[in-house]
């Protein structure tokens, strides 16, 4: 009977291979997703850390202004000497500041005094502003000042001595809001009169009023005022500093003053050293706002493209391709199993032909349990029933001729000791 395979038989190895496939893509889909979960917090865990490194920065810039205005507080009148032993102790142990300087108010009535004063530490000392052009020019037309009067370090910022804060918009918008309010304002982004590259800058101004006086309202600020400890934070500086205490992990950042106008909100950017390639994209962002001397910043980081390079390796692949490769074995195995047992049915069906056309069957001894096995044209031979294919040995030589009985009881003892087959 010629061999029939059944659906089961067909279909088991694509169906193998298609379940490999499912599952090879789940794999990678499971892998890819917890990839880019550890990748993001990764990278938010790296963003985080960073911006605490920048806002402590800044937080030591506000302390430091808080305590220079401490001491000039408690300190009248102030020397140049005073004011620069204790202006360079504060500024060796705060990075983020560029430099310290006391802002005097001075009324018009009081300005050639107050020059004359200060001459005698400064020969050229003169309070200026700037004109039309960008030129510094002696001041006039006003009815008060405020000038630095002093500044540390002073290399460096000699250009600042004089310079009158009130002459110029975005500084004289702070030095109102913060007399008039009691808080330390900054003022939105600036280039510093003694700037010498492209960084933005920011002054910071803690008032101060009359020693021993508690303004409460506006209008005795105003009266109280007596002027201003000023930090200068130059941006740049600032952030490098503080990120100079981290690897270098493929970061950007952006320091933007949220309170200015769309044009002017760029503070500094941090670009990475990692180069992207060609057609990438930053992924992911985080940005964290707060509050920095009553005006809103915020710091958004992206990764460099080239941050992702290590994160997506093949790695990811392996449990998928194992998957893959597993089931292409199995289904291979199936495969050849189904090949060999068809090309046995087809020998064992051309044998069955053959048998039955030469009048001849089969059997076989079991030497264990002395059982003999028929197939089935043996059975007819023999007039064994064909659903009694196992008979016993009794059963068997009952079905021997007796004249043959001797020959083959002597065949079989041999065969059994192995004498012949």
């Amino acid at each position: 009977m010629p061999y029939r395979e059944t659906l089961r038989d067909r279909w088991l190895s694509p169906a193998i291979l298609t379940a490999g496939a499912v599952l090879a893509g789940a794999l990678l889909a499971i892998q890819l997703r917890s990839q880019s979960e550890t990748v993001e917090a990764n990278f938010q865990a790296a963003a985080q850390s960073r911006f605490s490194a920048i806002k402590k920065g800044l937080d030591g810039a506000s302390e430091g202004i808080a305590q220079v205005a401490a001491f000039i507080d408690v300190t009248s009148p102030l020397s140049r000497q005073q004011f620069r032993t204790y202006a360079l102790r504060q500024l060796e142990t705060t990075p983020g500041l560029q430099a310290l300087e006391w802002i005097p108010r001075v009324n018009a009535g009081d300005l050639a005094s107050v020059e004359a004063a200060k001459r005698s530490e400064v020969p050229s000392f003169q309070i200026r502003e700037r004109d039309a052009s960008g030129q510094l020019r002696p001041v006039s037309g006003r009815t008060e000042y405020f000038p630095v009067y002093h500044v540390e370090p002073y290399q460096s910022n000699e250009r600042a001595l004089g310079f009158d804060l009130g002459s110029e918009p975005v500084r004289r918008t702070a030095l109102q809001k913060a007399a008039e309010t009691g808080r330390p304002v900054a003022t939105s982004r600036i280039t510093l009169v003694q700037e010498t590259g492209s960084q933005y800058g920011v002054l910071v101004l803690y008032p101060l009023y009359i020693f021993g006086s508690s303004p409460q309202t506006t209008d005795e600020r105003r009266a109280e005022l007596v002027g201003f400890a000023l930090s200068v934070v130059r941006l740049g500086n600032l952030v490098e500093t503080a990120l100079r205490q981290s690897p270098e992990v493929g970061l950007r950042f952006v320091l933007s003053d949220e309170s200015a106008p769309d044009e002017t909100r760029l503070l500094y950017v941090h670009e990475s050293r990692l180069k992207p390639r060609a057609g990438e994209r930053a992924r992911l962002t985080s940005t964290t706002a707060f509050t920095f001397a009553d005006r809103h910043w915020s710091i958004t980081v992206t990764p460099a493209p080239g941050y992702f390079r290590g994160g997506f390796g093949w790695t990811l692949w392996l449990p998928s391709l194992t998957v893959m490769l597993l089931g292409l074995l199995l289904a291979a195995y199936i495969e050849v199993t189904r090949r060999q047992r068809r090309v046995l049915a087809d020998s064992e069906s051309r044998l069955e032909l053959a048998l039955r056309s030469s009048n001849m069957g089969v059997w076989s001894w079991d030497f264990t349990t002395q059982q003999r096995t028929f197939d089935s044209e043996a059975c007819r031979l023999l007039g064994v029933e064909d659903r009694k294919t196992r008979v016993t040995e009794a059963e068997f030589f009952s079905h021997v001729h007796p004249d043959d009985l001797p020959s083959l009881r002597a065949a079989q003892a041999r065969t059994v000791q192995g004498d012949a087959p």
